[in-house]
């Protein structure tokens, strides 16, 4: 059953990104309902990564839509960067850290309250 318009987390329509000749991703739709546990799943090169650095609003799509908890991720990246937390799997940690010591630092680094950053 699809979640009411209301009750959509993130919601990706059309989005595509290109690297030079190489489109890494092409006119993607999804819907993330609140509260729901989603993953994007596939092989190296499959676009994952570059589709979850678009969501953070880290990187420009070159088309399509993200929303995030209803704020326009391209048009207002940095009031929609106050609804998401990104963590990159490579070269975003301090190897010396435990992850929550990461968290933490991370959360401080960004003006998370010191009580919301666990």
């Amino acid at each position: 059953m699809m979640a009411e318009v209301n009750e959509i987390a993130v919601r990706v329509h059309g989005l595509s990104k290109s690297f030079g000749a190489v489109r890494a991703v092409r006119d993607i739709d999804l819907a993330v309902a609140q509260g729901e546990i989603f993953g994007l799943v596939g092989p190296d090169g499959a676009g994952k990564t570059t589709i979850m650095r678009m969501l953070a609003a880290v990187l420009r799509p070159d088309a399509g839509e993200i929303l995030v908890d209803g704020v326009d991720v391209v048009a207002e990246a940095e009031r929609a960067k106050l609804h998401l937390s990104y963590m990159p799997q490579r070269f975003g940690l301090y190897e010396d850290l435990t992850i929550a010591e990461n968290i933490f630092f991370y959360g401080a680094l960004f003006g998370v309250p010191r009580g919301e950053r666990i």
